[in-house]
């Protein structure tokens, strides 16, 4: 207790009695990366044993906090983590270098494997072996969903927009973005009707978003010097010219397409296939729908999210540097608004709306995860056989909670055996 006689909330400020360095961050997200197979809870397992437990960064506090706003928002859970301890611990910088740092293990392995790929996935063993991958992501997939329905569908509204969300998005592929939204619409009507009957409308505005500090520098009256902003307007033209003109449309677009589905990506990495499969895959034809399928399980072999497919793709629309533009994209969105989310924290955590349009969300998501699993089976499964390999990793995923990595080395064992 303090002196006037109130106890103190925990904080979640580090435990540590010095800053953290840099380079330390830098060091620990970099071997996170590295050694983080498994998945979300997986991963998360590893970093609070890290930062929590080994390091004293964080209290428990802090990274129960963390995980939470990590949740909530759209982006991978690790990923966004990442981004919410480092930006607890050294600011936005730290925030930068943590992400960065976490995902550049998947990366660097994530380009190594499509070169091999791109190489000799023509060859009779290769295609044996992704004749057991493939399959067995249809059935991980199937199984996250079913896992993930047991804590979002809990009314008979949920399922029914989880079904809604599925058949719509399996129907209409191009339109899973305005599914999403809609879904966020009718979380925000359902709390709406479901609001206490004394509740006014002055009570719902406290809860609207913070206005950042410092604001009223933008104000038009403030002074400003003309001869700089006579410079900017000149200038401005000119760097943005340059800037386009060495970038090509394809560049462009890779880098357009995997911002839309890395701000819409709610719920975790396999979402974001009914999301990717219509542009990359019908839209702009970088890959195939058989290709599209095999970068999804190669995404999986990587210690990485899933997203990290994202790459893959960049590396068959334009080489390396397709690579590089398209992983930028896909996390970018979900970097910005965990730093923005994180920054008011409690704000955004006690803000009605919002999770009310996410309580909306998740049982979509839920429905776009079933459809992820249809899409890939519907290029991979073709035979009685590669069904059978889906069903048994879909069961050893969701029964015995076995590590995604290992059911995915198996199907390919498997796949060079029967096939």
């Amino acid at each position: 207790m303090d002196n006037s006689g109130q106890t103190k909330r925990p904080t979640s400020m580090p435990t540590a009695q010095r800053p953290v360095r840099l380079a330390q961050l830098v060091t620990l997200f970099g071997w996170l990366g590295l050694i983080g197979f498994g998945g979300g809870p997986a991963v998360l397992s590893l970093i609070r044993e890290y930062v929590v437990e080994r390091k004293r960064w964080l209290d428990d506090h802090g990274f129960v906090e963390a995980v939470a706003l990590a949740q909530s928002l759209p982006g991978v859970i690790g990923t966004n983590t990442a981004t919410y301890i480092g930006l607890r611990l050294r600011g936005w910088l730290g925030a930068g270098l943590a992400v960065v740092s976490f995902v550049f293990p998947s990366f660097i392995i994530i380009v190594g494997l499509t070169m091999v790929y791109a190489q000799t996935r023509h060859l009779p063993a290769v295609e044996r072996a992704f004749f057991g991958l493939t399959p067995a992501m249809t059935g991980i997939i199937a199984a996250t969903a079913i896992r993930l329905s047991r804590s979002t569908v809990k009314r008979s509204w949920h399922a029914v927009l989880a079904v809604t969300a599925c058949a719509a998005a399996t129907a209409f592929r191009h339109l899973v973005v305005q599914i999403i939204l809609a879904a966020g619409a009718i979380g925000l009507l359902a709390a709406r009707f479901q609001r206490a009957p004394g509740e006014s409308h002055d009570d719902r505005a406290t809860t609207s978003a913070p206005i950042p500090p410092h604001a009223d520098r933008a104000n038009p009256e403030a002074p400003s010097s003309d001869g700089k902003t006579r410079l900017h307007s000149i200038l401005a033209p000119v760097v943005l010219w340059a800037v386009a003109s060495s970038i090509s449309l394809t560049l462009l677009a890779l880098f357009l397409i995997f911002l839309k589905i890395g701000a819409l990506t709610y719920g975790g990495g396999y979402v974001m296939v009914p999301l990717m499969e219509h542009d990359v895959v019908y839209r702009f034809r970088w890959v195939n729908a058989r290709q599209f399928a095999d970068g999804v399980a190669l995404g999986q072999l990587t210690p990485g999210p899933i997203a990290i497919t994202a790459t893959f793709i960049g590396y068959f629309a334009a080489g390396l540097k397709g690579a590089l533009v398209a992983t930028v994209a896909i996390f970018l969105p979900s970097f910005v608004m965990t730093g923005i989310a994180g920054t008011y924290v409690n704000r955004f955590r006690e803000s009605r709306w919002i999770q009310a349009a996410l309580a909306g969300v998740a049982p979509a998501v839920t429905g776009l995860l079933l459809t992820g699993a249809i899409i890939i089976g519907q290029a991979s499964i073709h035979s009685l056989s590669s069904g059978c390999i889906a069903l048994a990793a879909g069961i050893l995923f969701l029964a015995l909670r076995l590590n995604p990595l290992y059911i995915m080395l198996g199907a390919g064992a498997v796949g060079l055996l029967v096939r």
